[in-house]
């Protein structure tokens, strides 16, 4: 397993923050790199390479662009952490990043009791976790999640990597209820996707699809609502078979299915596959003939393939109706804005008539008015222009008060 296995007490993986998926990275390799069963060191560097990027499934054309840009933003990042219901504390995730090749980081003593073999001038970045955080990451004997580092392997959703975490703070249930308030404190979303339908279809969807595609582990969600809101988001999982992987690979036996799966492509399989380990778990098969006869008549038969394009050429048909009424009100809101900049307009012809119909003295006295109301830098700014601007009652930081003073007068 190596330095595979990433353990974080469950408080951090509730905490509130945001990182990227490649802040994430860093912080899981570095997490990855601890001994297990040793204490985390305060003064300790945890040496990540570029490698450890890559064995995330990061392409090789941007592994290097990624990891170098969260070595240079991963000290400012931080983390809310939650102690009994109303205590929350802030803290950063690191107090140190040394970024260098190896024979820099060796000259300065920043590589400490690493014995990860490296080659020289390879670019590596050691991480130091801040001194609030060590007591998440070390001798956790209960109340932590654990899950391998290659589980997460082409996954690239941020929000991906946190639900899997949530997921297995839960695997051994199979379930788990997550309110939506707690959802968006612990994506640390603040203002942002405030509809719930939003929240489905930037995040939830994105996750649990990414999951279901790239990792060992099967979900499914629905939204429950308390009256007529939707509160409570409820996951349900499951690891994948294996057996399955291990039962396709006898398919070829069979000529006709064979020819079926020639023509279907790689998404299409993953489809049919899924489809196919829902239905055995649901009938309960266990016989291994049998599973395999039912892989090879949903291959032959497209099992899902039909329904899931209905419902994608149904999600395309939403999405347009939605840009189509978004289109719409930005085009009302637009006609609102002429409608009250032509009512605006007319309001001010309207009072610049009267206030020309006055003698000099009551204009004075209005032009003083509008100064009175200002302050600083503003009030003196008019007191000068109105000795050569004639019309400065009509400037569109001016005209608002002009307006008022005219209708009171009036």
């Amino acid at each position: 397993m190596g330095n595979d296995l990433i353990v974080k007490a469950n408080k951090i993986v509730e905490a509130g923050y945001n990182l990227t998926t490649s802040e994430q990275r860093l912080i899981l390799s570095a997490i990855a790199k601890i001994p297990k069963g040793e204490e985390v060191r305060a003064d300790k560097m945890y040496i990540v390479t570029i490698d450890d990027f890559k064995a995330f499934g990061v392409h090789e054309k941007t592994a290097y662009r990624d990891f170098k840009e969260a070595c240079n933003k991963i000290f400012e990042r931080s983390i809310n952490i939650r102690e009994g219901k109303e205590n929350i504390f802030r803290t950063r995730w690191v107090q140190q990043v040394v970024i260098g090749d190896t024979d820099w980081l060796r000259r300065t003593g920043s590589v400490l009791d690493t014995d990860i073999e490296i080659e020289d001038n390879y670019m590596l970045v050691g991480i130091m976790f801040s001194n609030p955080i060590i007591p998440y990451l070390t001798n956790l004997s209960k109340e932590f999640t654990q899950y391998l580092k290659s589980d997460l392997v082409g996954v690239t959703s941020n929000y991906s990597i946190r639900f899997y975490e949530f997921i297995c703070q839960y695997r051994s249930i199979g379930k788990r209820e997550i309110s939506i308030k707690d959802l968006r404190y612990m994506l640390n979303l603040g203002d942002k996707y405030p509809a719930v339908a939003d929240l489905k279809r930037r995040i939830i969807d994105v996750a649990i699809n990414e999951i279901n595609e790239k990792t060992p582990i099967y979900v499914q969600y629905k939204l429950k609502k308390t009256g007529r809101k939707y509160t409570h988001l409820l996951l349900t999982f499951r690891g994948k078979s294996k057996e399955i992987d291990a039962i396709t690979k006898t398919i070829n036996k069979d000529t006709e299915t064979l020819d079926s799966m020639s023509e279907l492509t790689d998404k299409e399989k993953k489809i049919i596959i899924q489809q196919t380990e829902e239905y055995i778990a649901k009938q309960g098969i266990i016989d291994e003939k049998h599973k395999a006869n039912i892989i090879n008549k949903a291959m032959k038969e497209r099992w899902g393939v039909s329904n899931h394009y209905d419902e994608e050429q149904a999600e395309k048909e939403k999405h347009q109706q939605r840009l189509e009424q978004e289109r719409q009100e930005a085009l009302e809101r637009q006609k609102e804005e002429q409608k009250q900049k032509e009512q605006a307009k007319k309001e001010l012809l309207e009072c610049e008539k009267n206030f020309l119909s006055m003698n000099k003295t009551m204009q004075n006295v209005i032009l003083d008015s509008i100064e009175n109301g200002l302050e600083g830098s503003f009030r003196k700014t008019f007191a000068k222009e109105r000795k050569t601007n004639n019309k400065i009652y009509a400037d569109v930081m001016y005209s608002a008060k002009f307006k008022e003073l005219m209708k009171n007068i009036g």
